[in-house]
């Protein structure tokens, strides 16, 4: 990973697409997801950041992963405070309302989380 400034970070900025496919089946699989794996392999960074933070805001234990960060590469976790702000408006503010408008795109979602990563 290029950038390290904690986890939330590396994803949206970084773009490490193994990385984040192996969470996000990681995550799948901790959740039970009924999903085409073969989808997840073959999906784009886009679409696996999307399926990393509705994931996430699920997956307790991502979340704790989250705010522990990955040691063994050397990625700090996310600072307490803003972990907080961002957990709790990532749902009613991002994910429920771009779940119910069709015309929101994969990029408007991952625009939005950017934006609230960043004011959080």
């Amino acid at each position: 990973m290029a950038l390290l400034r904690d986890m939330l970070f590396s994803i949206l900025f970084a773009g490490d697409e193994p990385f984040i496919r192996e969470l996000v089946l990681n995550s799948a699989h901790r959740l039970g997801a009924q999903w085409d794996m073969a989808q997840v392999h073959a999906a784009g960074l886009v679409r696996l950041r999307v399926l990393f933070f509705l994931l996430m805001d699920r997956d307790v234990a991502l979340k704790e992963k989250i705010l522990d960060g990955w040691k063994e590469l050397c990625v700090p976790g996310i600072d307490a405070g803003k972990a907080t702000r961002f957990f709790t408006q990532l749902g009613p503010e991002i994910i429920e309302p771009w779940l119910i408008d069709e015309r929101r795109t994969e990029g408007d979602f991952i625009n939005a989380v950017t934006d609230l990563y960043l004011v959080s």
